[in-house]
């Protein structure tokens, strides 16, 4: 059986953010699983929710909103843990998204 993280399991941090995945790799777990969408603008980002402060995020621009890019999120984590991505699919294009993560160098598939 393995333990995941649920949204980065929080801990006193915002859940799906930097600070909670940092955190929560830090604890004595096999990994984390964090939501992820796409801003209108072509940015992956962490958050659970269609909206954020009011406003839905696939149609609004990364400036417009306080969340993490998933990218900056990947290139700060230095792991061999389970990282799962939760896509939540509005506007998600999965070839993009695929080409995306092929860049990201510290990805590794399975």
């Amino acid at each position: 059986m393995k333990i995941i993280a649920h949204r980065a399991n929080n801990n006193g941090y915002k859940e799906n953010s930097l600070n909670a995945v940092l955190n929560a790799l830090k604890l004595d777990i096999d990994g984390i699983e964090i939501d992820v969408r796409k801003t209108k603008d072509n940015y992956f980002v962490l958050h659970h929710n269609i909206t954020y402060k009011d406003k839905i995020i696939y149609k609004t621009n990364l400036k417009e909103l306080e969340l993490d890019r998933l990218d900056n999120v990947l290139k700060k984590i230095n792991t061999n843990k389970i990282i799962l991505l939760d896509l939540k699919l509005e506007n998600l294009d999965i070839k993009s998204y695929i080409k995306y993560f092929i860049t990201v160098n510290k990805f590794r598939y399975y």
